[in-house]
């Protein structure tokens, strides 16, 4: 019986649970079909055994040391569940036939032990799986019937009384017992694929939910110690604008030599820069409150690459655009912060040329998105450090903050969008930022 399960791992305590279960109902089964004969053979004063009772006592003797030998191969040797299992079904099949052939054959009331297989099938293999045991259950019937009525199999003189049955009654049987072993077979078979399916979901909503827990709780220890790194940042600035001010009179002041004045000059721009780093930090760990609203994006990066190309010296890289004129509800000035930090970014990393494009594209679900690319020229970022790229503190930049792209991530995600990295065919570096489309708008 082929098994889907059949890889699982030798120690799988669901697995060895499992088999646990099927080898304990097997020696309760059996020692109910004994005890059932011990007391019909009492009740009956029989005073010798026929061979039909010594024979099924012989399989009950068979089952039990089984049952003994596959425990103890469970508990001290290298059990490969799946393989084991397989072997188990044929066994019990095997146990089944030959007990319906020692009480009657195809009339006998023992012939819904053939099903018992096909449903402890259904606990460890696929519905295929089952359907083979099935069909197993049904070879083995049949093959009684006409080693029987061949004379290949003597009929067992405690098995039967009577004449033997007519074929009509023997085909009747057959396809009654067929007929049930399928049925249980599919039954069992949807019924174990719905449980498993459900089985599965059920684990990945308590991984999803484990996970959640765990990104919940870090957010908490993560906004608690973003508020106290916020606040000692604010305080900080107040003395360093004094510092700032200070310096900035005394260098007023007569007096000073040229090298004082030159170490005046460094610590009003290391002040400036600890200013702006305090300034980005602020931005990040206190976002503003978000206020979208319906607005022309296409006019609003217009705009703000405008700006910032007019700020750019004849030595930096030139600005290309290629705009769409679209319409999204965003926040407007927290989306120009997003263009202007990865303007920043690509300027400072292109040679010649840095492109800014506005569009549409769809979704892996089909859904159109506005999205705003941003690319460059210069030297494509290797592949570890565009996995990082957004982390907070992250930089590969002697003086930078490391705050930059993930501002810029947090302010896109909490639009409903994405960012990413990726690298054109020509080389070079793209930041691609996925923003909701407005339902309503048609974007074709």
């Amino acid at each position: 019986m082929s098994s889907k399960k059949q890889g699982s791992s030798p120690t799988d305590p669901e697995k060895r649970r499992q088999f646990l279960v099927l080898l304990f109902s097997r020696a309760v089964l059996i020692t109910a079909l004994l005890g059932s004969t011990i007391f019909f053979n009492l009740r009956g004063s029989l005073s010798f055994l026929s061979v039909s009772q010594v024979m099924l006592y012989g399989i009950v003797v068979v089952v039990y040391l089984g049952t003994v030998a596959s425990l103890l191969w469970l508990k001290f040797g290298r059990l490969n569940i799946g393989l084991h299992v397989q072997g188990q079904i044929v066994f019990d099949v095997l146990v089944a036939a030959f007990l319906v052939y020692l009480t009657g054959g195809v009339e006998s009331p023992f012939c819904f032990f053939l099903a018992l297989p096909v449903i402890v099938t259904t606990v460890f293999s696929s519905r295929r799986g089952t359907f083979l045991t099935a069909g197993l259950s049904c070879l083995f019937l049949g093959a009684v019937f006409i080693l029987e009525n061949r004379g290949i199999l003597p009929v067992m003189p405690g098995g039967r009384s009577g004449p033997p049955p007519a074929t009509g009654r023997i085909v009747y049987l057959l396809a009654l017992n067929y007929t049930a072993y399928f049925a249980i077979a599919w039954l069992s078979g949807t019924l174990g694929e719905k449980l498993r399916r459900t089985g599965r979901k059920l684990e990945e909503t308590e991984i999803d939910l484990e996970r959640l827990e765990v990104s919940v709780r870090r957010a908490e220890k993560m906004a608690a110690l973003g508020k106290m790194a916020a606040g000692m940042a604010h305080e900080i600035r107040n003395p360093l604008a004094s510092i700032s001010g200070a310096v900035q009179v005394l260098k007023k002041a007569p007096g000073f030599a040229d090298a004082d004045r030159r170490l005046m000059d460094i610590i009003l721009r290391e002040t400036r820069r600890l200013d702006a780093l305090l300034t980005n930090f602020l931005a990040y760990a206190r976002p503003r409150e978000l206020r979208p609203k319906l607005c022309d994006l296409g006019e609003l990066v217009e705009e703000t690459v405008s700006v910032y190309a007019g700020s750019l010296d004849g030595n930096r890289p030139l600005v290309c655009t290629e705009i769409e004129k679209l319409s999204a509800r965003v926040d407007a000035d927290q989306i120009r912060q997003v263009l202007w930090n990865l303007l920043k970014n690509a300027v400072e990393a292109a040679p010649a040329r840095v492109w800014v494009r506005l569009r549409t594209a769809a979704d892996d679900a089909g859904v159109r998105r506005v999205v705003i690319e941003v690319a460059d020229d210069g030297e494509a970022i290797a592949a570890d450090i565009r996995e990082r790229i957004f982390e907070p503190f992250f930089t590969t930049k002697e003086e930078g903050s490391g705050l930059g792209l993930a501002t810029v991530s947090r302010i896109v995600e909490a639009h409903g969008g994405s960012i990413s990295l990726g690298s054109p065919a020509g080389g070079g570096n793209r930041f691609s930022v996925l923003l909701p489309g407005v339902p309503g708008v048609n974007y074709e």
